[in-house]
């Protein structure tokens, strides 16, 4: 784990934090751009779709066309799920970003 943040020792005798230099590597940063965002908005589109076509394909009279009304029935019916993955694209992404920037530059 320590790897994919860049952590790199310089002495291997010394275990002190003052003789590790931390490099971000840009792939990280990338991945969290890249494909982490993308992921999370096609994983809740994917989960409302799949949502959607259960109850259509039961015959519910809401289900015959996409509406609020099914988007409100979707986050109602799953909210943890949702909240999970607004939680992720609106809070935890962004604080990996800012966190690896600030810890990288903090130490060099």
């Amino acid at each position: 784990l320590m790897e994919s943040r860049g952590l790199l020792k310089h002495s291997p005798q010394h275990k002190s934090r003052s003789h590790c230099s931390v490099s971000w590597h840009w792939l990280a940063t990338y991945f969290v751009i890249w494909y982490g965002v993308p992921y999370m908005t096609y994983d809740i589109f994917a989960m409302y779709l799949s949502h959607y076509y259960r109850y259509h394909v039961k015959g519910h009279e809401d289900y015959k066309q996409h509406s609020l009304r099914t988007v409100n029935s979707f986050v109602r019916r799953e909210f943890l799920l949702v909240l999970h993955h607004i939680a992720l694209l609106t809070i935890l992404l962004p604080i990996t970003l800012v966190w690896s920037g600030r810890d990288a530059g903090a130490l060099r």
